[in-house]
């Protein structure tokens, strides 16, 4: 009865696909538009209601436009073909990528106390969905989500902390952490 705003894409005219998975799962995949078509995409979960992060693709060396996409969800990633032009000219490529999915990591707090040691709590997640198994390293630190896809780390430092979260057939994410006094 609702439908969901993946992205608004500033100018251009973007080339757009959507894929349907077999788990129920949707995948969309569009261009930034004229001038900077790299190809972005994001996936739904199961029952197609929340979307996960989105994941930036490039697009092919001097591409200016993409006059189409298209997209077939295979083995829980996204392939996609895309025909774009080259430069200023009328001469195009044809190019491929495979999209994992992307992870979602969120930290409370976003914060740390500046050199004291600070637990921050990392929540990994795909399209609303807990991650469990992922690596979420950070400060020289790291450790694995359990089931509910959260992990605790103690961070201390003086300066922002970069966090990474990783899990086989995942697009990899980051948050920065930054200090206070």
């Amino acid at each position: 009865t609702r439908s969901a705003r993946i992205a608004r894409v500033a100018g251009g005219s973007p080339a757009v696909a959507i894929a349907a998975a077999a788990d129920g799962r949707l995948w969309v995949a569009w261009t930034k538009g004229f001038g900077d078509p790299d190809v972005l995409a994001t996936r739904s979960n199961p029952s197609a209601t929340r979307f996960g992060a989105l994941v930036n693709a490039g697009h092919p060396r001097d591409g200016k436009q993409a006059y189409k996409l298209d997209a077939s969800a295979a083995g829980g990633a996204l392939d996609v073909l895309g025909n774009f032009n080259i430069g200023t000219t009328t001469t195009a490529v044809t190019s491929y990528r495979r999209i994992l999915p992307g992870l979602t990591l969120g930290a409370r707090p976003r914060r740390i106390r500046k050199g004291e040691p600070t637990e921050v709590r990392f929540t990994v997640i795909d399209a609303g969905a807990p991650v469990k198994g992922a690596t979420v390293r950070a400060g020289g630190r790291s450790a694995t989500t359990g089931r509910d896809g959260r992990v605790t780390l103690t961070l201390s430092s003086r300066r922002p902390i970069t966090a990474r979260a990783t899990h086989a057939g995942y697009t990899a994410a980051t948050k920065r952490l930054g200090v206070r006094r």
